[in-house]
């Protein structure tokens, strides 16, 4: 919409063509209501922090043979890695002393059971984890401590379908394992 203004124009319709404009529409403008925004967070006190990358992990364990794991008594090995990035070794307020110089990292089953167990239309097997030094990881108990350094810190792991000694049935699965980093 355009107007033409003159100077010949009245300057009581000048000042209603303004209004009109929109221009001080936000000075006669009723107030609607007031609100707020929560805002939540944490600041937390770790010497490394998660890659994004490594929090949520899919792991496809391709598709195996019931034969060979009656045979052998396992199926596939998968590797992955939990990256821990910018770690740094800061001393606690007022201590001249590092707070934390040992991880370790806990594994947690989707169940709460005492096993790595899966869900679906196949029975007869479970998972097992181990670190690169073979240390076998148990549900909710901490593999052993290693030292932080400065930097990232890439954990290698070998996740393996195994028997669970019960009737193998073939079909489609599925687990969760969570994971846990303490420091001290």
């Amino acid at each position: 919409m355009h107007f033409l203004l003159s100077t010949s124009t009245p300057p009581i319709v000048k000042i209603f063509l303004f209004l009109l404009s929109g221009y001080c529409l936000p000075l006669l403008a009723a107030n609607q209501g007031d609100g707020a925004i929560f805002i939540k967070g944490e600041v937390l006190y770790t010497p490394c922090a998660i890659d994004l990358d490594s929090r949520d992990q899919t792991i496809d364990m391709g598709e195996t043979p019931v034969a060979e794991i009656a045979t052998k008594g396992y199926g596939p090995t998968r590797h992955f890695t939990v990256r821990l990035i910018n770690c740094l070794m800061l001393p606690s307020p007022g201590n001249s002393q590092f707070d934390s110089e040992y991880y370790q990292i806990t594994f947690d089953p989707m169940t709460g059971t005492e096993r790595f167990a899966i869900r679906g239309e196949a029975e007869g097997i479970e998972l097992t984890i181990r670190d690169t030094d073979g240390n076998l990881a148990v549900p909710g108990v901490a593999l052993p401590a290693k030292e932080v350094t400065r930097g990232n810190i890439d954990l290698h792991y070998a996740l393996q379908m195994v028997s669970d000694g019960q009737p193998l049935k073939s079909g489609t699965y599925q687990s969760l394992i969570r994971f846990r980093m303490d420091y001290y």
